[in-house]
């Protein structure tokens, strides 16, 4: 009977050092670059490029378009930041249960303006359109290869809406874990494309900022 219980209280032991132990979390934030593309001089094929600046904004002719980047690390807070434009959850509207809902903000993808002078800065709303696909197949000059939307958000100085005000030169746009067209973590890679926007904000370069949870398993220190 003793070797038995033995045995148990060591197989308990070796199980619970072999459990991942959140030890530590950080913000993560990483900047990504803007995708230009246009047509060669002779007009017979198109290129492809990164930059670090662009001009954001200019209204509903320009459609700017970020690199891609990923959220596989990003954990939404458990008493997270309720999703924009959400007044309540399963038809109770308290701000207890908001806290429980499962469309939350799970990153923030945030423009900021960077320039020696005084950037232009007069954007007053702006309509970012958030798509996702597994991964980068096909040939480079085709940005639209594979992208499905995901989310559409609009940032302006309206209620619950960003507030958004003339002059400012940060923007902060919130990616919801679960979008008009489903849920964000479907796709390993994601884009944000500006698809309307009022005034412009010069110089601005793009950054998506997340909150990771880091585990060590307390089996390796042993």
């Amino acid at each position: 009977m003793k070797r038995r219980i033995r045995s148990f209280f060591a197989f308990v032991l070796i199980a619970a050092l072999s459990v991942p132990v959140f030890s530590q979390a950080d913000w993560v934030q990483k900047e990504i670059q803007w995708k230009l593309s246009g047509v060669t001089g002779d007009g017979a094929s198109i290129y492809v490029r990164d930059t670090l600046k662009a001009v954001l904004g200019g209204g509903t002719t320009t459609l700017d378009t970020t690199g891609w980047f990923s959220l596989k690390d990003a954990q939404p807070l458990p008493r997270g930041t309720v999703a924009q434009g959400l007044t309540e959850v399963n038809g109770i509207p308290t701000a207890m249960y908001a806290y429980q809902s499962d469309t939350t903000v799970t990153a923030w993808l945030v423009f900021q303006a960077d320039s020696t002078a005084a950037p232009t800065a007069t954007l007053t709303s702006i309509t970012v359109l958030l798509d996702g696909r597994v991964g980068g197949y096909g040939p480079a000059t085709a940005l639209s290869r594979g992208w499905v939307k995901i989310d559409s958000t609009v940032v302006d100085g309206g209620a619950n809406r960003g507030n958004l005000t003339l002059a400012d030169e940060s923007v902060a746009i919130p990616i919801r874990t679960i979008g008009v067209y489903g849920n964000v973590f479907r796709w390993s890679q994601l884009r944000a494309r500006t698809t309307a926007a009022t005034g412009i904000l010069s110089g601005c370069r793009a950054f998506i900022r997340y909150w990771q949870p880091k585990s060590t398993s307390a089996a390796s220190e042993y």
